[in-house]
């Protein structure tokens, strides 16, 4: 099975990709919905008495699955947004209309995939006046749309707990028993068993740095579906 990802999505285009090979397409930014209904055509429906074998998750278990994606999105977003940002102010100083136009698009996207419609369109705007050439629009309009992404970021990074953390306990024990567990799971591709430690870990509380880290294993295997990499990561600490 080969499905195309691409903000390429005019009508007629599903003919197109299926004359080039491709069993289906979707379309950026990325509907979950959509998503879930090419995964269920393709996997579930071809295999009924494999799919038979797992259990469907509670309203609760889905409610509760939904909020975390939410959350880990909003949080991705806001770090590519920052990262965007210094990127739009070096290009707009040094005239880099490339990267300029690159990042405006990045961010139409990623704007879109978390429900900001509107700012999605100014994002849209600045992309289209970099592959204009319309340096005029984008000296006039560049600035507007840091502080949008700056005051989005602002309202969307949860509030900081740095010093509350600082005077946490650790029950290392535990964290070194899940930790082993995580790593053994990551060496076996079981990110079953790897989530579930690093869901068992996220009931304790811990110091801000082995939040951070363990974020980081979360990030390389939701994100990248990075093995080899989270089970470094666990070797570190």
């Amino acid at each position: 099975m080969i499905v195309a990802l691409t903000a390429n999505a005019l009508v007629g285009n599903d003919e197109m990709f299926t004359r080039s090979g491709f069993d289906g397409f979707i379309p950026k930014p990325i509907d979950v919905l959509h998503l879930d209904d090419v995964l269920n055509k393709f996997i579930r429906n071809r295999h009924p008495e494999e799919a038979k074998k797992y259990k469907p998750e509670t309203t609760m278990q889905s409610a509760k699955a939904a909020d975390e994606t939410r959350a880990k999105m909003l949080k991705i977003f806001c770090r590519d947004a920052e990262k965007a940002i210094l990127t739009l102010r070096e290009t707009t100083a040094n005239g880099d209309i490339k990267l300029f136009t690159t990042t405006a698009h990045a961010m139409k996207s990623a704007l879109a995939n978390i429900g900001e419609t509107e700012k999605s369109k100014l994002a849209a705007a600045l992309e289209k006046a970099g592959l204009d050439g319309n340096k005029d629009f984008i000296a006039a309009n560049t600035r507007n749309f840091i502080k949008t992404l700056e005051t989005l970021i602002k309202e969307l990074s949860p509030a900081e707990t740095n010093t509350a953390n600082a005077n946490v306990t650790e029950d290392t024990a535990y964290l070194k028993e899940q930790l082993q567990i995580i790593k053994t799971a990551c060496e076996n591709y079981d990110d079953t068993a790897a989530y579930a430690a690093l869901d068992r870990l996220k009931e304790k509380q811990w110091k801000q740095e082995t939040t951070e880290i363990l974020e980081k294993i979360r990030d390389a295997l939701f994100l990248h579906s990075d093995f080899d990499g989270a089970a470094e990561m666990v070797s570190q600490k």
